[in-house]
């Protein structure tokens, strides 16, 4: 469906010519400082949705709430920001309940073998020296490539003042992760998640002062 957005009110008077039936959409949409232009084609598809979208019954919708605190925690980062931290298993389990019409099928991935779980998800795996520590993001690679782990850079991180490691999520790899905390001995808050869809990494582990090898 075509439209344009604009700030001219005179645009609301020949939308609501061409496309009758949504004028009451305007109103609202003026007090925004933005009205909707349709093309009559456009206008025709939307009266079609919109008459579609009233023969739903209300009852036949299955709603969720991703929210605190099943499927999001509170997560403050080391800089001391107070972040959202999503819970990926239980957002999964909510997906399926809505969008599928059996019961959840629940993550996809066999739970119990943990480094299995990780190859499937292929995560490509940075490990950077947060520590300042000579050769401590070497060593860890190395010892995380020997346990299976598909690891692609080694480097240093944007500063060598953390204290604790952490481990970084950015493209959704709940399974690598949980694998990786348990490797390197972390607990569930030594993970975040920074959304960047285009990372060329998916996963990075930021070696921290804390870390020692097994």
């Amino acid at each position: 469906m075509s439209g344009q957005w604009g700030g001219d009110s005179r645009r609301a008077d020949t939308a609501n010519a061409t496309a009758p039936g949504f004028a009451s959409f305007h109103p609202a949409m003026r007090a925004r400082g933005c009205v909707m232009q349709f093309t009559p084609e456009a206008a025709t598809e939307a009266r079609a949705l919109l008459h579609r979208a009233l023969q739903i019954d209300p009852a036949s919708i299955r709603r969720g709430v991703i929210g605190p605190p099943d499927m999001v925690l509170l997560q403050v980062l080391p800089s001391g920001a107070e972040v959202l931290k999503p819970v990926p298993d239980q957002i999964r389990l909510l997906r399926d309940e809505i969008f599928t019409l059996t019961d959840a099928v629940a993550p996809s991935i066999e739970l119990d073998d943990p480094a299995g779980a990780s190859a499937q998800e292929g995560a490509r795996v940075a490990v950077r020296n947060g520590a300042g520590i000579e050769g401590l993001a070497t060593s860890t690679a190395d010892y995380l490539r020997g346990l299976g782990v598909n690891v692609v850079e080694v480097g240093n991180a944007d500063r060598m003042d953390y204290s604790k490691t952490v481990i970084v999520d950015f493209t959704g790899n709940p399974y690598t992760s949980r694998y990786l905390m348990t490797l390197l001995n972390l607990d569930p808050s030594q993970i975040l998640f920074q959304t960047i869809p285009d990372s060329p990494v998916d996963v990075a582990v930021i070696c921290g002062a804390d870390l020692t090898l097994p």
